[in-house]
């Protein structure tokens, strides 16, 4: 588990979520949520594709195929067809179907509500057997369905804020993430978790990018690990209107 430096307290995540809250002001109601095993196919179709591309294939997906078991018997060709404008159609496809196979085995009616009571290790372990899981999508399974387990889902936006924040070191992975986040807010809601995973990303996407990082506009400037902040950033109040 590789953690960096904490130069601002144990209660930093809290911190860092009501300043998101304030710069980008979601609306406070929930987000919609579906079945779990719903979840799961939307979240291997989302990973690492545009959000609107991944909303239209998973449309196109069960449309097509309107029993999940019509997946797990489809060929992988007839799939990739449906879901061509995500990225890697071929090999998502191949997941879905090998991911919807597992599931039928262990769960033939697809009813994944067993992992709403059970233990969250064991339920991560549970999802990350099938074919295709890792720790994001299962997480994105625990706590974007209607199970609204207390987990925290990490994406490549989400890690490389925490750590050009100075939350994890450079070289850490989605579990040193997960463990870090999870361990310093252990009395956060499902509802906590989701709010949280959305203001990172899109902090991530609208000004903590990849390639140019607009540092001047980031709300999190002063307390960034990545820039001289006296040197080189100007907070204005302006950069704290929504992105």
């Amino acid at each position: 588990m590789q953690y960096a430096f904490d130069f601002r307290g144990e209660r930093e995540m809290d911190r860092l979520l009501v300043t998101l809250r304030r710069a980008f002001h979601l609306p406070s109601t929930d987000w919609p949520r579906i079945e779990p095993i719903a979840q799961l196919a939307k979240s291997i179709l989302s990973t690492r594709s545009y959000d609107s591309d991944a909303r239209l294939a998973f449309r196109n997906l069960t449309e097509c195929f309107p029993r999940w078991a019509d997946i797990a018997e489809a060929e992988p060709q007839d799939i990739e067809r449906v879901i061509e404008m995500v990225s890697f159609p071929a090999v998502k496809a191949k997941q879905l179907k090998a991911a919807m196979a597992t599931i039928r085995r262990r769960q033939p009616d697809f009813d994944l509500g067993l992992l709403e009571k059970m233990p969250i290790g064991e339920a991560f372990a549970w999802l990350e057997q099938v074919d295709g899981v890792g720790r994001k999508i299962a997480a994105s399974v625990l706590n974007f369905s209607t199970l609204r387990r207390p987990v925290f889902v990490v994406d490549p936006h989400v890690l490389r804020v925490l750590s050009r924040l100075g939350h994890i070191d450079r070289n850490a992975n989605t579990y040193d993430a997960y463990d870090f986040v999870m361990a310093t807010t252990q009395d956060w809601t499902a509802q906590d978790y989701t709010e949280f995973h959305v203001l990172l990303k899109m902090l991530g996407q609208k000004v903590c990018r990849d390639d140019r990082p607009l540092c001047h506009a980031c709300p999190m400037a002063h307390h960034c690990a990545r820039v001289d902040v006296a040197a080189s950033v100007r907070l204005r109040r302006a950069d704290l209107a929504p992105v």
